[in-house]
């Protein structure tokens, strides 16, 4: 299952050649923002009852139903975070 900022967002992991196919107008794509990035890689996390321990994070999302500190993640949601990650330092998040 592909997350929503991800499809949304995996335009800007091609290179600049394939981007310029593209039929939205560029003024109309628009960068996540960080919170976003931040919200959406947390969430999968959550997902596979990850325990927060930072205050943002139990904030947002709690710890109800938590049950590991080291989540085993599938091999299709390691690599949604690992993009996640790769856009997040890009942006300098």
């Amino acid at each position: 299952m592909r997350l929503p900022i991800l499809a949304a967002f995996a335009v800007f992991a091609l290179p600049a050649a394939a981007q310029t196919d593209l039929r939205i107008p560029a003024p109309q794509r628009a960068l996540p923002t960080c919170q976003d990035l931040w919200v959406e890689r947390n969430a999968i996390f959550k997902s596979f009852g990850y325990c927060f321990t930072s205050r943002r994070a139990i904030d947002y999302f709690g710890n109800g139903g938590c049950f590991t500190s080291n989540p085993r993640l599938t091999p299709e949601a390691q690599r949604q975070v690992d993009e996640i990650r790769a856009l997040e330092r890009r942006l300098g998040c």
